[in-house]
């Protein structure tokens, strides 16, 4: 014989924003210039820490997020390296385009 549970009122399987899909952002959320939390109720996403969690279960599209960024205080050694790479490469591409 099968069980089935039965959803019990009041229980977080009943709360509408477990339905959307989930934004995987490496927190902390503080460190972005802009307000994730915000963004991600006015997508209709739910935001979770991804560096506490491995599984990447009902990831959002990625065409689908919003794009934040890092505030420069906040930044990792690599994400400093990474951001002036591409502030480089941006500049010499302006450079050959005259």
């Amino acid at each position: 014989m099968e069980k089935t549970l039965e959803k019990t009122p009041g229980t977080v399987k009943d709360d509408p924003k477990y339905d959307r899909p989930v934004w995987y952002l490496p927190g902390p959320f503080y460190r972005y210039n802009e307000d994730v939390k915000r963004l991600a109720a006015k997508h209709g996403l739910r935001i979770i820490d991804a560096d506490v969690t491995p599984d990447r279960e009902g990831a959002a599209d990625p065409k689908d997020l919003p794009v934040v960024t890092v505030n420069p205080a906040y930044m990792t050694k690599a994400e400093k390296a990474a951001a002036e790479a591409t502030a480089e490469a941006a500049k010499a591409a302006a450079q050959t385009k005259k």
